[in-house]
């Protein structure tokens, strides 16, 4: 995972711009392309790219305000972002982002992009690196396969997305992220969109101390809610450890939560495992 959090943040802002801070609750995703045909995919060129894309993000209008004053936003505005070699980049921690044109999506729905346009679609290494992804937030957020969707299926100003098995536009919505890549990736990850996934295999929990005081929180970010503690020395049972926020604490440097069993989740680095 490449983060770019801290770079796209020392970017210019709009002496206008309005603050985007507000904590995300995933229950989707929601997949955009750039609806420009990019034709050098070297990765020095796409890095290049992410830089531009943002500066032009942060300079224009995202409409008005009700004394007609134009609206400007603080952030890129994706989550996460895949490159044509299978690198991902994480832009945003999971906060509210302006990505579909949807008050639910915009509130509910971990933003994916990919610098492409025109009839392009994914390499190889992409596709596959965009479906673990998918696969590893969904397992971190509960969310369900059906819930990965298209930009153009949320309906324009609110209202649930509509997923469809073939491509269409919902009244009002862009065409984000084209038919191709619909195809391919959202439609191709989500062909068995009416069919519920299959039940986990169950797997006994591992047993793990906290290696010093440590906050359970209900999502594994540190924008979400604080539910319990625990004190150095306490055992716990973990089920899993997931991909969530990534944290940078006390030299240690971390994108992966454990899971309790009780419920909740505590940052991985403050844990060590009983053996």
């Amino acid at each position: 995972m490449v983060d770019l959090r801290s770079q796209l943040a020392a970017l210019p802002r709009h002496p206008q711009a309005q603050p985007q801070r507000a904590p995300l609750t995933p229950r989707s995703i929601t997949f955009h392309y750039s609806a420009v045909a990019y034709n050098d995919r070297s990765p020095v060129a796409e890095h290049a790219r992410v830089f531009a894309e943002a500066r032009y993000q942060l300079q224009k209008s995202w409409g008005t305000n009700q004394q007609g004053k134009p609206i400007h936003g603080s952030r890129y505005q994706y989550h996460y972002l895949v490159f044509s070699d299978g690198r991902t980049a994480i832009l945003n921690d999971l906060i509210q982002l302006w990505h579909c044109g949807n008050s639910q999506g915009n509130r509910e729905s971990i933003a994916v992009h990919v610098m492409l346009g025109g009839s392009q679609d994914v390499t190889p290494a992409q596709r596959a690196a965009l479906f673990t992804l998918f696969d590893d937030l969904r397992q971190a957020y509960a969310i369900p396969r059906s819930a990965v969707v298209g930009h153009c299926e949320w309906p324009r100003g609110a209202g649930p997305a509509a997923p469809r098995p073939v491509y269409h536009l919902e009244p009002g919505q862009s065409a984000c992220p084209g038919r191709t890549l619909f195809d391919s990736v959202v439609a191709a990850y989500r062909a068995a969109v009416f069919a519920p996934d299959p039940t986990p295999v169950a797997t006994e929990p591992k047993m793990y101390v906290a290696v010093a005081y440590a906050w359970i929180r209900d999502r594994p970010t540190t924008l979400s809610n604080r539910v319990g503690e625990i004190a150095g020395g306490t055992v716990v049972a973990v089920n899993a450890i997931v991909p969530g926020q990534h944290v940078n604490w006390n030299r240690f440097s971390s994108d992966q939560w454990a899971e309790l069993a009780a419920g909740g989740f505590v940052w991985y680095p403050q844990l060590r495992e009983v053996t």
